[in-house]
Parts: C-alpha cells; structure tokens; sequence
C-alpha cells in the first residue's frame, strides 16, 4: 500500500487529472437528520456500457454529513473493485460529491478523517491501474444525477442504523449542532427574558431558555469558574483574593452583590 503520504498524494494527483475516455461515472450524496444522527448515503452508477445502478444505505445512529458522504466515496470504490475482479477493466472512475469539505480531504496529504477511501483509490490505481477522480459539483440545482443521489440518500435514512463507535469529529459535530439548535431558536429581547425565565423555572430547566450570553455566567457562577478573584485564585489564576473594591474582604459572588 505504500505510507500514508504517498497514497494521500497519488489521490491528490488523480484529482487533478483529466478522465480517461471509457471512465465510470457516481453521483454521491449522504446526510445526516439534523446533522448529528440516522445518517444515509445515496450513489448514483453511471457505467461505461451505458448501463446505471443506484445504491443507497444508513450509516450510523450517530454520525455527521460528512461521515455519511466519505462513505458514499468509499462505497463506491468497494463496489469498483468488485467490478474489476469480475472483469471490467474500467481505466477510470470519477466521483461527483457536492460536499467541497470531502474534495479538500481528499487532497490533504495531512487529513486522517479520509484514510480507508484513499486506501482503496491507491489499490485501485497501484493494483487494478484504475484512476480515481474526485470533482465537486453544485447542489439542487437540477442536476439529474445529483438530485438521484439526494433521494437515495433520504431513503437510507429511515434504515436500520449501525451502532458503531463515536469518531471525535462526529462527537464535535454532534456537540455543535446541539448547542446551535438550543441557542439559534430564539433571539430573545431585554423585556421577553424575564416571563420565559420565570416560566422555565416552574419547569426545573431554565438555563437553556436563557440567552446564551446569560446562561454562561450562571453556569460559571455554578462551577466556581467566574473572574472574580476568590474564583481566580482557587485555580491559581491569582495572587490574591481581596476585592479589588474594598479590599477588606474576599472578592466572592456573595460579597460583590450584597
């Protein structure tokens, strides 16, 4: 197989390649509900005899967009293989994918996030003499194979999900599409704060029905984490803890607002 470096630049040469004549072609899409789970991915077959396939599937009960379009990329290259050893002898495959974050991946000789899928273009190429290549190309603009792959996409969705372990970038994403629900559904004014406060108190949750802004001081003043020095010198973030006002007393929450 080579080290990582080499496979990752041969894929990135490839990318940047003209099509051989004779190439098969896929439409890739995948998503995820929400960005964060029950993810799917959808593929598109064009191939070189003129005939097409369509494939689609889940991907994992928690996973990200992206996840759910490198696996597109991955599949499609497991399903070129098969094709080789039955006989096709494609010269070359390219992979239509909508997901720019996916072409830029595959092009870092430094990201680990594409590893498997530039494992397999570098089997294809180094085994079979398959080029891969990979084009980004517009969404939802009409592009019939595009809006094919979309669909077979929404129809892995509702599948099955694999429970599979948690990457850390399906973790940041899970963590970043939360926090961007909870804090995006409402900007909330001076005047309106006060009622849904009052009104998610009964409820026993109201930090999250707070603008975000105030929800971080309460959650410092919780965990001992505000600037104040009593709080700074505890971590040992400060030399002392006297307040910076009277200088008599320790400069703690309870002294600052009595």
């Amino acid at each position: 197989m080579g080290r990582k470096d080499e496979t990752c630049s041969l894929t990135m040469r490839a990318c940047h390649s003209k099509p051989l004549r004779g190439s098969a072609i896929a439409y890739t899409d995948g998503s995820s509900t929400g960005g964060t789970g029950n993810g799917g991915y959808g593929i598109y077959f064009l191939w070189s005899d003129g005939s097409t396939t369509r494939k689609c599937g889940p991907v994992g009960e928690w996973t990200c967009s992206y996840e759910c379009e490198l696996m597109t990329v991955t599949e499609y290259l497991r399903v070129v293989i098969e094709k080789q050893r039955e006989g096709a002898a494609l010269p070359g495959v390219v992979i239509l994918t909508n997901c720019r974050a996916l072409v830029q991946a595959l092009g870092d000789s430094g990201s680990e996030s594409v590893g498997e899928a530039v494992l397999l273009a570098d089997y294809l190429l180094k085994t079979e003499g398959v080029q891969t290549m990979v084009q980004w190309i517009p969404s939802h603009i009409g592009v019939l194979g595009n809006e094919i792959a979309d669909g077979l996409a929404n129809e892995g969705r509702p599948m099955p999900q694999p429970r599979k372990p948690l990457t850390l970038s399906d973790a940041k994403s899970v963590l970043q599409h939360g926090t961007a629900r909870l804090w995006g559904a409402a900007q909330l004014s001076r005047d309106e704060r006060f009622p849904r406060f009052y009104e998610a108190c009964k409820g026993g949750d109201y930090l999250q029905c707070l603008p975000r802004s105030d929800a971080v001081q309460i959650f410092r003043a919780r965990t001992k984490h505000t600037l104040l020095l009593a709080d700074r010198a505890r971590h040992g973030w400060s030399a002392t803890t006297a307040c910076r006002l009277c200088g008599e007393q320790e400069e703690t929450i309870t002294h600052v607002l009595s």
